[in-house]
């Protein structure tokens, strides 16, 4: 890409990590692994927050103040920022690949072109469509589980969407519904880079803090528990149970459901 359009693109780009202060002893492990795996990140990094200050170089500070609702806050986190795309992540998910800058330029290249609302940083679920020759498949209107938060977004749509009072799981459920009928929803066909997720309800989990030992990456332990008994199995199914029931086509999945719905209200 031309230097011309890389400064372009900077302006109108960045990258923004979601958090709470109650999550800040996972700042530190997420940035090495940030700086690890996308050194010379050509964007604007910018940390949101409530109170707790981060100091790293080449990371910005944005305060929300007292924690009312991850919504709220999140709301005044992003209306400080004036980029038309955002790249958001969460401080839970860390990086555990690299990230290709060019890729990236790809993608924005794309979002500007067919003016993109929000592009799924793997393709879960599947794309309706794939592209030819592009990086993205189409999520058609009506498809469940459309929206996630972390993921490349039109800010400004990405702030209209978000009702205060909702937690990220109630806000990618709830928001998909919102979104129904909009256009402009996308996935990578490739995945941006794969990540390893850390907690659950403030807990760690075992196998992710297995992988933190592995690789090298430290973590404070003690300033959490770590999942254990009936709420690791819970959590386990959970998972098995959402990535298995997002490779079923989702038409195949809404007829079933409006079937069963039938069939209880008819009784």
């Amino acid at each position: 890409m031309i230097g011309n359009d890389m400064e372009e693109f900077k302006q109108k780009f960045a990258v923004l990590v979601v958090s709470c202060d109650k999550y800040s002893d996972l700042w530190d492990p997420f940035f090495s692994l940030f700086e690890k795996n996308w050194s010379g990140c050509p964007y604007d990094i910018y940390l949101g927050s409530n109170t707790i200050d981060f100091k790293k170089d080449g990371i910005k500070m944005l305060f929300s103040g007292k924690d009312i609702d991850w919504a709220n806050s999140t709301m005044k986190i992003v209306s400080q920022l004036s980029s038309k795309y955002l790249l958001i992540l969460l401080e839970d998910m860390f990086i555990g690949s690299p990230i290709n800058t060019a890729y990236v330029e790809q993608i924005l290249s794309f979002m500007q072109e067919v003016k993109a609302k929000h592009i799924h940083i793997r393709p879960l679920p599947p794309a309706d469509h794939v592209i030819e020759n592009n990086p993205v498949g189409i999520y058609n209107k009506g498809m469940p589980y459309r929206v996630n938060v972390m993921g490349f977004w039109e800010r400004e749509y990405f702030l209209d969407l978000l009702i205060p009072g909702e937690t990220p799981w109630q806000f990618e459920i709830m928001g998909s519904y919102r979104a129904v009928s909009c256009e402009g929803f996308y996935c990578l066909n490739k995945e941006l880079f794969k990540h390893v997720n850390m907690a659950e309800k403030g807990c760690w989990i075992p196998k992710s803090v297995k992988w933190c030992r592995e690789n090298g990456v430290n973590i404070d332990i003690n300033r959490r528990k770590l999942l254990t008994g009936l709420k690791l199995l819970k959590n386990n199914l959970q998972v098995v149970y959402f990535n298995t029931i997002l490779k079923i086509n989702w038409k195949i999945r809404v007829n079933i459901m409006n079937i069963l719905r039938k069939i209880l209200i008819s009784y």
